[in-house]
């Protein structure tokens, strides 16, 4: 098949993919708009007992509308939150494709965009990037292949690896690639990721990159690097990963990015949104302090300046003090006296009467309970 018919064929599939997904969001639209005509009927009719007659609803009438009106509204929040995901693919529906054969199965075309798409048959015409069969995308090239599935290892021949250009929502050109990411390609994502925000990157993520946001092994993660490697994209994506992959147990809200600054929180805001995810909490270290103390304390750039003011001289010695290897040593020194010895008990006194000796705590700390954790002790104890 010449290329000019194979873009052609290509073109007529954007369009499908395009007019299913006007399709879906027109569906979503009407699902919106009952919904909240439901939440104005429901509100409606109360209000009128209500006005009729204070007492109309009871207290359980009245909890049981709540959870109504709340069911209605989470059902036309995640309809708006999918459509939102729909319209940013009317423009760029998709942006690679493999070609995947498993032994005595027929081919099958995975198309791979920000989003899975099916038609109305249930036929998937988009597969999220973030399902197992896309790794292929990233870490293999044509020939004998395998990847990951829920079920086990599936074995099978890649025959062929595409990457599209999509600009305004036409197809403008495909590149057939035995890389990863095509160089051209990624320079045009990267190009392009000039602004206030970060971009997400699903369609230029390299090899190395993938196993890192695909990783199921490690419970720990450190990933290091120069400025600009794509560190912190890579944790972004990661975490989008991982959200997709552990719905059931892991939200947005069990997320939280520990920045150094404000500025930096701004700056990867728009990661997760674009990647179909609810935003993460996002904190700065200071705020964390504040929150572990109970009170406020002095912002970075006042610290700095009161550090190299005349009279700094006393913060100087401190600041470095605490860079020191002094401070480790402190610090093991508490760790291993909270180990053996913990808090300084004290007895417990009601109305004039001991109720706990400290000693007897601190032999069931120290002695008693020595094999559990410092916190699982001081918790043990508190609920004798």
């Amino acid at each position: 098949m010449d290329k000019n018919t194979e873009l052609a064929q290509e073109r007529a599939y954007t369009m499908r993919v395009q007019q299913i997904l006007s399709a879906v969001l027109m569906s979503i639209e009407d699902r919106v708009t009952f919904k909240e005509d439901s939440i104005r009927m429901i509100l409606a009719d109360a209000w009128d007992e209500l006005r009729m007659k204070p007492t109309a609803l009871s207290p359980q009438e009245l909890d049981q509308l709540t959870i109504e009106v709340d069911r209605f509204m989470a059902q036309r929040n995640m309809a708006i939150n999918r459509g939102a995901s729909y319209r940013k693919m009317l423009s760029n529906p998709f942006f690679a494709r493999i070609d995947f054969e498993e032994p005595g199965e027929p081919p099958e075309k995975i198309v791979i965009g920000l989003y899975s798409l099916r038609d109305p048959g249930g036929d998937i015409l988009v597969h999220d990037w973030r399902a197992p069969i896309c790794s292929l995308y990233y870490d293999a090239i044509p020939g004998e292949v395998s990847f990951n599935s829920p079920s086990g290892p599936i074995s099978g021949q890649m025959t062929l690896k595409r990457q599209y250009c999509i600009e305004g929502g036409q197809l403008k050109y495909f590149v057939d690639t035995d890389y990863s990411v095509n160089d051209s390609m990624l320079l045009d994502v990267l190009a392009g990721s000039t602004s206030a925000h970060m971009r997400q990157i699903v369609s230029s993520i390299q090899s190395e990159q993938n196993r890192v946001i695909r990783s199921d092994q490690a419970r720990v993660m450190s990933v290091t690097g120069g400025a600009g490697s794509g560190k912190t994209s890579v944790a972004m994506h990661r975490a989008a990963y991982l959200l997709y992959h552990h719905r059931d147990a892991l939200t947005a809200k069990s997320i939280c990015v520990l920045s150094p600054t404000n500025a930096f929180i701004e700056y990867i805001s728009s990661v997760l949104p674009d990647l179909g995810e609810e935003n993460t909490q996002a904190m700065t270290l200071t705020a964390v302090i504040e929150r572990v103390l109970g009170k406020k304390i002095e912002k970075p750039v006042q610290q700095y300046e009161a550090l190299i003011q005349s009279g700094g001289a006393l913060r100087r010695r401190s600041v470095s003090w605490k860079a020191g290897p002094q401070i480790i040593e402190a610090l093991d020194a508490a760790v291993k006296r909270l180990t053996y010895q913990g808090p300084a008990f004290g007895d417990i006194i009601m109305d004039g009467r001991i109720l706990f000796k400290a000693d007897r705590m601190r032999q069931m700390y120290g002695e008693d309970m020595k094999l559990l954790s410092a916190a699982q002790r001081l918790q043990r104890i508190r609920l004798m």
